[in-house]
């Protein structure tokens, strides 16, 4: 059993299973770069700078990009004193922002009414970094959209409507708020089982799993509140994938009532460690459980046969977050220096990239013409985090669950087809973008509307 502890990208290359999406950069030591809308916004749901989309839907799409991109995308967020910080705004505890910073022509600065703004301080990313003597440090992520770089979701949601079959995904990570405002309705829940009788009522090995069962603490799962943050991971994911479509929070993009998340937690603690032990039994009840599909938003350089093996051998389809890059944060080709699960060479895998609201990769994100499938949305994604709260995170773990929730989609509304007929559809209808070539093997990113629209049995007859 090999012991992979989830940590920050800057480590990437250590024998690690490391939770991909925790971080937007390497090299800064506190650890993670995300933006939460409870922290640092006024209100509790994002504002930003995108126009009204033309269809006049609920305002979740100026929110999510990757559901609408018309190309205005950004962010207004505010310091923690209060002062206004435009196109973005990581901040480091006890920094704060300048307005209207210009940029000293040939030098690689930006200069305010004091202090200093360097461009590119971490290597390959977007941050720009603000330092002002005893004020602290300010973390500015910059934002520039362009129109259509997007899933089509809305489109996609005319045409299946609210038919299909019922579709299970299994969601392996750090567990989820099943008591999430967005996500409550979306859980899936163990109907053999009775709750808090200390019986195994349905034989399956797993005493009162209503809501599956906890790896990480050998327990039946339950969402422990006092704990929230440890939860965020696997509930953003859950809410990319499921959250209820209506007028709270955002939107899943396969929340046609048809899907429901199985919650299996094999990552825990402040780090967010786990074991292959813990993950290979995971898989297996997933399997047991029925779920169809199977998102897997960590991994390892470290290859584990045990891990392997069981991906191979299940009847599931498995959707894998590609990394976020080396020690340096610059993503790496994975056909050369693996990453797994992604990098298992299995029919039954999908392996993500992450794509930027411009159409390009982001520079921290892995490829591989061979080892990387398709690339999807994963920078500046706004999701479900724990306690009812709302964050924009960043990496490919953000990427996995938008491929999860199309092929969810997909295997929902073609009821004669099996998951492996869902992977073909949605690499057959990628959306080609020039900056894939000789990336990502399907050299485009995911669409949902083209997926659902598409001539499934010239695609499935090849």
């Amino acid at each position: 059993m090999k012991k992979l502890t989830i940590i920050p990208v800057a480590m990437i290359l250590c024998y690690s299973l490391i939770m991909t999406g925790d971080t937007l950069q390497s090299g800064y030591t506190n650890g993670n770069i995300t933006y939460s809308i409870t922290k640092t916004m006024a209100a509790e749901t994002a504002e930003t700078d995108q126009e009204d989309n033309d269809s006049g839907s609920e305002p979740y799409f100026s929110k999510q990009w990757a559901l609408y991109n018309d190309g205005t995308f950004s962010l207004n967020t505010n310091a923690p004193d209060g002062t206004e910080f435009n196109n973005g705004g990581f901040y480091n505890r006890g920094g704060f922002s300048m307005k209207n910073p210009y940029k000293v022509p040939g030098k690689n600065e930006f200069k305010g009414n004091s202090g200093k703004y360097t461009e590119n301080i971490f290597p390959n990313t977007d941050i720009i970094k603000y330092s002002n003597g005893s004020s602290g440090t300010q973390y500015n992520a910059l934002a520039s959209a362009v129109a259509g770089i997007d899933l089509a979701v809305e489109k996609a949601w005319e045409t299946v409507g609210d038919e299909g079959r019922e579709v299970l995904v299994a969601i392996i990570d750090t567990g989820v708020d099943y008591t999430h405002e967005d996500l409550s309705d979306a859980i899936w829940t163990n109907e053999g089982e009775t709750a808090g009788d200390g019986i195994d009522n349905d034989g399956n090995g797993y005493i009162d799993d209503v809501y599956g069962w906890d790896f990480y603490n050998n327990k039946a799962y339950v969402y422990n509140s006092r704990n929230a943050s440890e939860y965020d991971h696997g509930t953003h994911c859950a809410g990319t994938i499921a959250a209820a479509i209506n007028n709270t929070g955002i939107a899943g993009i396969a929340s046609n009532g048809n899907v429901r998340i199985m919650t299996i937690k094999a990552l825990g603690g402040k780090d967010g460690s786990g074991d292959t032990a813990s993950i290979t039994k995971a898989i297996k009840y997933a399997e047991s459980m029925g779920a169809d599909i199977c998102n897997l938003s960590f991994g390892t350089t470290s290859y584990d046969e045990e891990m392997g093996t069981a991906i191979e051998n299940s009847d599931m389809l498995f959707v894998c977050a590609a990394g976020n890059g080396d020690s340096s944060g610059a993503g790496v080709n994975t056909d050369d220096t693996p990453l797994y699960p992604a990098a298992f060479d299995f029919d039954n895998i999908v392996s993500v990239a992450n794509l930027k609201y411009d159409g390009t990769l982001d520079a921290s994100s892995n490829y591989g013409i061979s080892s990387v499938d398709i690339a999807a949305p994963g920078t500046y994604i706004l999701s479900t985090t724990a306690g009812n709260g709302y964050e924009y995170l960043s990496g490919s773990s953000m990427s996995a669950p938008m491929v999860t929730a199309v092929l969810a989609m997909t295997y929902s509304y073609f009821e004669d087809i099996s998951v492996l007929d869902a992977k073909d559809i949605i690499l057959s209808t990628a959306e080609p973008l020039d900056s894939l070539e000789s990336k990502v093997a399907a050299e485009g990113m995911v669409n949902a509307y083209n997926a659902v629209t598409a001539d499934i049995d010239s695609i499935l007859d090849e």
